[in-house]
């Protein structure tokens, strides 16, 4: 499940950098805001072409964030079967809520 998660993250990833890229080279710019805040909504002009082209990009990067965090949810209902996870939660830079959040940020 992990696996799957960080590879839904890279294929997020995937997505925005080249919407941000595109927005760039024409002169524009995405409103600044972590990956999982990516929709198609912070199109300022939706009519435009550019944010026609980018549409597609963001609306599949918006969905992968839902399955990132069904994922989230799944990981937290397996690591409360193991007594071990709540010791390394306390440790700041291991654990599960760690995990969870680094892919958020």
């Amino acid at each position: 499940m992990i696996r799957a998660r960080a590879a839904l993250v890279e294929a997020r990833t995937k997505l925005v950098n080249p919407a941000r890229g595109l927005m760039k080279a024409s002169g524009k710019r995405l409103p600044q805001c972590a990956a999982q805040s990516v929709k198609p909504t912070l199109l300022r002009d939706p009519n435009d072409a550019l944010a026609v082209a980018l549409k597609p990009l963001l609306a599949a990067a918006a969905a992968l964030t839902l399955q990132i965090r069904g994922c989230d949810r799944q990981i937290a209902g397996i690591a409360k079967l193991y007594p071990e996870v709540a010791r390394l939660d306390q440790v700041t830079g291991v654990g599960l809520g760690d995990h969870l959040q680094s892919g958020q940020r």
